[in-house]
């Protein structure tokens, strides 16, 4: 099933988790370094210190490289023709 029905879903589900990490008041740790490297880098935009922002921009930027990106695997059984694997390959690639 497609998560995204209408053309702008993908956009406001993305604004709706920003959303719910900048106003977590409860300073709940994120859930993914996904989220985390978000995290930081509205922080950085916030912020008017220029060191901290640099210090901020850095720590996202190494967690974004520590993250370690799951290969595309073709299944078999649900014998996909070739269209439609490159066509799940670029929906792996989004999500």
């Amino acid at each position: 099933m497609d998560d995204f029905l209408r053309p702008y879903d993908k956009a406001l589900k993305f604004l709706l988790k920003k959303l719910s990490l900048k106003t977590n008041i409860y300073g709940g740790d994120p859930e993914s370094a996904h989220e985390l490297a978000i995290l930081d880098l509205e922080n950085a935009k916030s912020t008017k210190n220029s060191r901290m922002r640099c210090m901020l921009l850095d720590k996202a930027v190494k967690t974004l490289q520590e993250l370690e990106v799951p290969d595309f695997e073709e299944k078999p059984e649900l014998m996909l023709v070739e269209e439609e694997i490159v066509e799940a390959k670029q929906k792996f690639k989004l999500a």
